[in-house]
């Protein structure tokens, strides 16, 4: 049965999640920590199988404990924290963390422990994974090469939620330089936070421009857009279009909208791509894009965070290629050049 460790100095959060996680009946056995030092202790004594955890704790603080779980002991973590801000959020992603959950200033209460409920969901269902990201990842001049080759496919398009920030660094980095198509990114991911993961990702690559899209953007060689949060993402011929997403709305940003919307304007030049994450996004999208006779690219379970979008598309028959996120990039370079 599942162990789920709890790092968190503060009493009363401490117990009150730990009740959460136990009716939650997710987890068998709840393991407890009051600063980092201890949560390495119960970590080598207990073998966790995922873990919440606290940024600001005395002494070690979360990112050196997060560091030392993902070099030592890696498994899937929440970071539960009121240091919410979104340079916090990426770097816990970028260390490893799946998913970063902000404590409001009342935050035990009925709706906010339904969602509670809902991340231990993903963190049980999850796996981990961690990006290396060095000096040389950051800060590089951007080069640009003449690619002289005629490429099938004139766009790209990547849909990715839960695990989906580590997942596309890895598949940027892979393919960077070795191909010039148009890429768009659609990862559920809330407002403001997509702007600053589009600069993470912009210091990581060197051959490719990373911005968040703009309304009206023009699909350029070399370039990489990400859709903003609580937004939807339009490709209309080879421009793009930003509209509002609304409360209805089940996915933000949409994988189905951006993918539904390009297939039949680029059809068999349009190449889809669906990495980690929970839900059913992609889907409807992966259906056009096939019947327009492009082609769909899935992330296989033993890479991925959450093996749920991508497996929802193989249940139904609507890839062509499903591979780990290590081998995706090399596919699309091959599947590019054209005949």
């Amino acid at each position: 049965m599942a162990k789920l460790l709890i790092v968190e100095d503060s009493d009363v959060t401490r117990n009150e999640i730990k009740i959460i996680a136990l009716k939650s009946g997710l987890f068998s056995e709840i393991i407890t920590a009051t600063t980092g030092e201890e949560g390495i202790k119960q970590t080598v004594k207990n073998k966790p199988d995922a873990c919440i955890l606290d940024l600001e704790m005395p002494r070690m603080g979360g990112f050196t404990f997060l560091k030392w779980l993902m070099k030592n002991n890696p498994i899937p973590v929440l970071i539960f924290s009121s240091l919410y801000t979104e340079n916090n959020i990426l770097k816990a992603l970028e260390l490893g963390a799946i998913d970063f959950l902000g404590k409001e200033e009342n935050y035990i209460t009925s709706k906010f422990k339904e969602k509670f409920v809902e991340k231990l969901k993903i963190l049980k269902n999850s796996k981990p994974r961690q990006i290396k990201i060095t000096a040389e990842n950051h800060l590089q001049t951007k080069t640009r090469e003449e690619q002289n080759k005629k490429l099938k496919y004139k766009l790209i398009i990547i849909g990715a939620s839960t695990g989906g920030p580590t997942a596309i660094q890895t598949l940027l980095k892979s393919i960077d330089g070795k191909i010039n198509t148009p890429i768009v990114i659609c990862q559920h991911m809330p407002k403001n936070f997509t702007s600053l993961f589009a600069k993470r990702l912009n210091n990581i690559v060197k051959k490719y421009e990373v911005k968040e899209a703009n309304n009206r953007d023009k699909l350029k060689e070399n370039f990489v857009y990400i859709c903003p949060g609580e937004s939807h993402l339009i490709i209309t011929g080879r421009k793009i279009d930003i509209v509002p997403s609304k409360s209805s709305d089940l996915y933000t940003p949409s994988i189905d909208i951006t993918f539904e919307s390009a297939a039949s304007y680029y059809r068999e030049s349009l190449l889809a791509i669906v990495l980690t994450g929970m839900g059913k996004d992609g889907v409807k999208g992966a259906k056009k894009i096939k019947g327009n006779h492009g082609t769909v690219i899935i992330e296989s379970p033993e890479s991925c965070v959450v093996y749920g979008m991508p497996k929802e598309i193989a249940v139904n028959n609507l890839h062509d290629y499903q591979l780990p996120i290590e081998k995706i990039g090399d596919k699309i370079v091959e599947l590019s050049e054209e005949d």
